[in-house]
């Protein structure tokens, strides 16, 4: 048995994807989901958060849809090298 310590070398890029993704539509998503709980009134960072978002161009979306490919495609293939990945939950 072999056990050793790896990383994946596009794990850097996951939060700016994360991210990227969350506010291409200028978080028109959140907009949705606090009017659909009823909520009438928004916490200051989150709404300072949701009047700094613009949404993305189409390009500039399909753009990031091929990096977020790219980014899955390369975590599978780090994954086929092994047969189990512990990790924490919380780094």
């Amino acid at each position: 048995m072999l056990i050793e310590e790896d990383l994946p070398h596009v794990l850097k890029n996951a939060f700016d994807l994360y991210h990227r993704l969350k506010v291409a539509d200028g978080q028109t998503w959140v907009k949705r989901l606090l009017a659909k709980a009823g909520t009438e009134e928004i916490s200051p960072p989150l709404a300072a958060s949701i009047n700094a978002s613009e949404p993305v161009s189409s390009e500039e979306f399909s753009r990031l849809l091929e990096e977020i490919d790219y980014f899955k495609s390369e975590m599978l293939a780090f994954m086929r090298d092994y047969d189990v990945i512990l990790s924490p939950v919380v780094a």
